[in-house]
Formats: structure tokens, C-alpha cells, sequence
């Protein structure tokens, strides 16, 4: 699983991909920068999930006061089922397996979605090559143990 930073029209983003299969992306941003925050976002948040029903969505920033980096996710009820959504961090879209048949089964399905992310998706260039250590944010670098030596990484 990985989360692949790609540039397109001079626009950036990133994509969520397993086995070939895209699982959800962001959408465009002007600069490398912000799709790669938007990227880390995901990732860090990923390790606290929170689901909510659609109507307790608004409420969504209670969950952020003591830790801004959540992944934080929306089960709508509708005719067919309920359909899975990520509300934050914003401007991401799910792709795959999104409508299930309970708000249970939709809130499991999101904490082992969650799990993998956090646990294995590495984020990666278009050529899905790390990046270097320095692209990644501090906090992102302790939280996943990414080591380097050069001086401006203190």
C-alpha cells in the first residue's frame, strides 16, 4: 500500500494504492508542499479514527481539541445501505468499498482501513521512490522512525 505524490498540469496530489487498485485521493493543490501535508495528514491521522454518523459530522472539530491529526470518517444512511466518506482531513475522497450494509460494518471497515494506512502505507514519489527524509515534516519523520543524519534535520 502506498500513497503516491504525483504532479499533473502543474497541479499536485496524491493517491492511495494497493495491488493496483486506487483506494482514495486528494484533490488538486497548487504546490508539492500542501498535497504532501494533505498526505501526512491522512497517514498520521489514520493511527486515531473516529467515525461519525452524518448527522454528528458537524461536530467533527470536538475530536480535534487534543489532537489535530485525526482521520475522521462520515457514514450516511441512505436507500441502498451506507455509504463511507472521509470528512478530515478535508479535500479526500474514498474510492473503493464505500457502501455497506450497516453503520457497523462501515465503522470496522474504517478502523482496519484505518490500520493499514497508518501501519503500511508509505508515502512515495510517482516513480514510488521515498522520498528524501528532509521532503517529510519532523513530526511525520519521529512518528515513523525515518532517520537522517544531515544537520538541517535538528
Amino acid at each position: 500500500m502506498k500513497i503516491i505524490l504525483s504532479s499533473e498540469s502543474k497541479k499536485w496530489s496524491w493517491s492511495l494504492r494497493n495491488g493496483g487498485f486506487e483506494l482514495a485521493r486528494c484533490e488538486l493543490y497548487d504546490n508539492f508542499i500542501d498535497a504532501r501535508i494533505n498526505a501526512e495528514a491522512f497517514r498520521i491521522g489514520a493511527r486515531s479514527p473516529v467515525t461519525l454518523d452524518a448527522h454528528d459530522a458537524k461536530k467533527f472539530r470536538y475530536y480535534l481539541r487534543k489532537d489535530k491529526y485525526r482521520l475522521i470518517f462520515s457514514v450516511l444512511k441512505t436507500d441502498t445501505g451506507f455509504k463511507l466518506s472521509v470528512i478530515y482531513p478535508e479535500n479526500i475522497l474514498l474510492l473503493r468499498d464505500v457502501h455497506f450494509d450497516s453503520f457497523r460494518a462501515a465503522e470496522v471497515f474504517a478502523e482496519q482501513f484505518s490500520n493499514d494506512v497508518f501501519d503500511i502505507a508509505d508515502i512515495v514519489n510517482e516513480w514510488e521512490q521515498p522520498l528524501h527524509p528532509l521532503q517529510h515534516s519532523r513530526f511525520y519523520r519521529e512518528m515513523f522512525d525515518i532517520n537522517d543524519d544531515h544537520p538541517s534535520s535538528l
